[in-house]
């Protein structure tokens, strides 16, 4: 449900859609994707179609990123090298809305330096375990709802009424999406965009009880204590040291550790196995035609 897309321009001119390959800075021409929802692809070629109408090239276009959700609605922000206003930008029915960035050659593909052009809004709405989630284009969402919701009912029978601090938890889908009534609930989120989507979804669901956080993970390992269950989402780079050493010395019940890389996820329950024992261990396949396979572990104490 997230497609980030480059551009290239062939020797005829002609403009197309891309992604970089493997470890290179050449880009190749694709359409469609076979791993998109087909409302992105049918959006992403719309929006090149208006590219092209407006004579732009890869020397003008940057990026394009298109999120959806399970309705099929669609926003889309598109990355430009030069402020440019245009006499029109694209209208379509299933993209509810559309923002145009300027950004500066200085920066990564798709940051933003200003925003030039907006209509529309800029979130979706997305409902997991009857729990509404609203995110933006550059929040971290689940790519793919429906292994996610998998991965949550494999979760939710190790999360009682016992606090509960869900880290690196991006706009909250796993902490949010398992809250128990009375329970307290703590979400960390380093990301201020997704933490601001954390304090709304948090008011969107009327839940009470629950904190947003917007601070790095290891800046606030004090939240990590014997009485609470530990949730953990982290990027590639896994947990860090800290996190591992806190987690050791304070040894909470039961870890929930969900990882997109296997490498650092063996490493860092490897780390923890001194206190704790695999209670569950299951692979999920959240990227289909690619090599990425997520883990999921439950740890219980020793």
């Amino acid at each position: 449900n997230k497609i980030e897309y480059s551009f290239v321009t062939d020797q005829n001119g002609k403009l197309s859609l891309a992604f970089f390959e493997r470890a290179s800075h050449r880009r190749q021409a694709i359409e469609p994707c076979c791993l998109a929802d087909k409302n992105i692809n049918e959006t992403a070629n719309k929006i090149l179609d208006w590219a092209r109408e407006q004579k732009l090239t890869s020397y003008n276009l940057k990026s394009l990123i298109l999120r959806s959700n399970q309705k099929g609605d669609i926003i889309a922000g598109l990355f430009i090298k030069d402020k440019m206003n245009f006499k029109n930008y694209p209208v379509l029915p299933k993209m509810i809305g559309f923002k145009l960035y300027y950004s500066t050659h200085k920066s990564p593909a798709s940051v933003p330096t200003e925003e030039l052009y907006s209509s529309g809004q800029d979130y979706l709405e997305e409902e997991i375990n009857d729990v509404k989630m609203r995110y933006g284009l550059f929040s971290f969402f689940q790519v793919n709802p429906p292994i996610f919701q998998m991965a949550l009912n494999d979760i939710e029978p190790f999360i009682d009424e016992k606090p509960v601090v869900d880290y690196y938890c991006g706009v909250g889908a796993i902490g949010l999406a398992l809250k128990k009534e009375r329970q307290k609930l703590e979400l960390v989120e380093s990301n201020t965009e997704a933490a601001e989507y954390v304090e709304k979804n948090i008011k969107l669901n009327n839940f009470s009880n629950c904190t947003s956080i917007c601070k790095p993970a290891e800046k606030i390992i004090e939240l990590i204590t014997s009485e609470k269950t530990i949730i953990f989402d982290p990027p590639r780079a896994g947990l860090d040291k800290k996190i591992i050493d806190r987690v050791l010395e304070t040894e909470p019940e039961t870890i929930i550790y969900l990882s997109c890389n296997l490498s650092t996820h063996a490493r860092d329950l490897g780390l923890l196995l001194p206190k704790y024992k695999i209670e569950f261990l299951k692979l999920y396949n959240f990227f289909p035609h690619t090599a990425h396979i997520e883990g999921l572990a439950i740890l219980k104490k020793i």
